[in-house]
């Protein structure tokens, strides 16, 4: 039986910097690779978001990731920004961790 956890973003609280290091941590420890991905408008039906420069394939060190993460805040104020771990073997990728780092306040707007 397949389960389908399904939540949305105003659920989400804000993960603090050592929080999004803490999970970037335990993607390095699973072998995923990590890319980060922001989109201005984070409705269910919108699938692609923008890829925000090259995947990490190696993050054991979660600083590399956490200077792009950074980057594409100061670029990108107010879009949504998720890093997603993709895991990747036997001729097909999947992402296996998906973690949202930027909510912005579209209530305010």
């Amino acid at each position: 039986m397949m389960v389908r956890n399904v939540s949305s973003f105003t659920e989400s609280a804000t993960l603090s910097d050592e929080q999004i290091r803490d999970q970037i941590r335990y993607c390095g420890k699973h072998g995923w690779a990590v890319v980060i991905e922001h989109t201005l408008h984070p409705d269910p039906g919108n699938h692609y978001w923008e890829r925000w420069g090259l995947p990490i394939l190696d993050p054991d060190d979660p600083e590399p990731a956490m200077f792009e993460v950074k980057a594409c805040r100061e670029a990108f104020p107010d879009h949504h920004i998720r890093v997603n771990a993709w895991e990747t073997g036997n001729h097909r990728a999947r992402i296996r961790h998906s973690i949202l780092v930027q909510a912005p306040d579209v209530a305010s707007k």
